[in-house]
């Protein structure tokens, strides 16, 4: 009775730490989703999945050399598209900030551009429906 009880009370703590886990990491990513003050909101895409690579490591953000899979919350304004997983702001594209995106079939979407930190190169592959019109929005920034 007391091992299983033990084994219950395992189980049940590393099902709240995965819970406070995923928490903290919505979190973050909602914080972090947010385009430059006083520019409209023209498309949002929320918890889209994203295969994210990275050309150099981040402190707390994607490793170098494998594959990061996160939901992923894009913001396109008028000048900037912004890229947020539970890592934070990742991808940032806009009139100081040089990217590109192309829809490579249907319903994904590649997105190549900078850390906003600068120290990082990152690709971004994402499912979601109208890649064709998200990488033609993309497309016509002013940086794109």
């Amino acid at each position: 009775m007391n091992l299983l009880l033990s084994f219950l009370i395992a189980i049940a703590v590393l099902i709240a730490i995965n819970g406070v886990s995923r928490w903290r990491a919505n979190a973050r990513r909602a914080r972090a989703a947010h385009l430059p003050p006083g520019e409209p909101v023209v498309r949002r895409a929320d918890r889209v999945q994203a295969r994210i690579f990275v050309d150099r490591s981040l402190p707390s953000g994607p490793k170098s050399g494998g594959i990061s899979r996160d939901p992923a919350t894009l913001l396109l304004g008028g000048r900037h598209l912004v890229l947020s997983t539970g890592h934070g702001r990742i991808l940032e594209i806009g009139p100081d900030r040089p990217g590109e995106a192309r829809c490579v079939g249907p319903k994904r979407l590649v997105i190549e551009g900078a850390h906003p930190s600068g120290r990082a190169r990152l690709r971004v592959e994402l499912l979601i429906a109208d890649a064709e019109g998200w990488a033609a929005a993309i497309s016509a920034l002013p940086a794109a």
